[in-house]
């Protein structure tokens, strides 16, 4: 492969077939896109492309061998927002209130003020990409937001994305922030929201957060997702006769969820 000097490289991203694999390149000033032919060894840059890697996935292929979609970042983004020498106010410190236990996390590890927050939609928003690299056609879905999540299903129509929502949490991590989980319909630009769930601030060590959790598309179907949900209120010293029942609910994702099976 034929790289320019300086370059580094991550790991490439394999297509389902095996003839081309996709990867990003820092440079010093973007992280950039790249394609390759397995046939010929040959790599390019996608031209303007610039990939957003902060909350990862940001290449995939999508439905196939020749479309990638990708988490990238906007251009109208604009500079990032300042840190203050002096801060704009005392800093509050969150806590919990209630009974119970919840997982801590060490204060370098979650947001502590307005302006982290700040900084944190800043370099976490991404604009979805698709890019045929056939044709190098590209196409924008939807607006950007701070994706945390984003799955193509098998069809290469259909698009799971978890959004996180405001305000965040100052106690845990952005994995336990409210977020939405929704569907986007690549062939006709329509989106239905499966779930708003808010902020799983009151998880139990080695518990999980209640509601639905752990999307995905099932490999074997064009569209069809599963998720699990806690029957035990996501504590796993309650004595229940079953911890998670498993659900799923396939395209256009109308009708009511379906439970699959309860495990233990």
């Amino acid at each position: 492969m034929s790289l320019p000097a300086g370059a580094c490289p991550a790991a490439p991203v394999w297509s389902p077939d095996g003839r081309r694999f996709a990867f990003n390149n820092t440079a010093a000033d973007r992280v950039e896109l790249w394609v390759g032919e397995v046939a010929t060894g040959n790599v390019r840059r996608i031209d303007g492309v610039q990939l957003n890697p902060v909350l990862g996935g940001e290449i995939q292929w999508l439905g196939g061998s020749d479309t990638l979609l990708l988490k990238t970042v906007p251009q109208d983004l604009g500079a990032a927002p300042r840190k203050a020498a002096v801060p704009p106010g005392p800093e509050v410190k969150e806590t919990i209130q209630g009974k119970g236990e919840s997982s801590t996390y060490e204060a370098r590890d979650t947001l502590s003020s307005p302006e982290d927050e700040a900084l944190f939609t800043y370099y976490a928003t991404s604009q979805l990409l698709t890019v045929n690299v056939a044709n190098g056609s590209q196409r924008k879905l939807g607006t950007p937001a701070v994706y945390s999540n984003v799955d193509g299903a098998p069809d290469g129509r259909h698009v799971l994305v978890e959004r996180l929502k405001q305000p965040y949490s100052y106690v845990t991590t952005y994995a336990r922030f409210a977020h939405a989980v929704a569907v986007l319909d690549l062939a006709n630009g329509s989106e239905r929201v499966l779930a708003d769930l808010p902020v799983a601030d009151r998880v139990p060590v080695q518990g999980v957060p209640t509601g639905p959790r752990a999307y995905s598309w099932r490999a074997n179907q064009p569209a069809t997702l599963v998720w699990a949900e806690a029957l035990d209120g996501g504590d796993w010293k309650i004595n229940v006769p079953a911890r998670d029942k498993l659900m799923t609910l396939a395209a256009p994702f109308t009708a009511k969820p379906r439970e699959v099976t309860r495990v233990q």
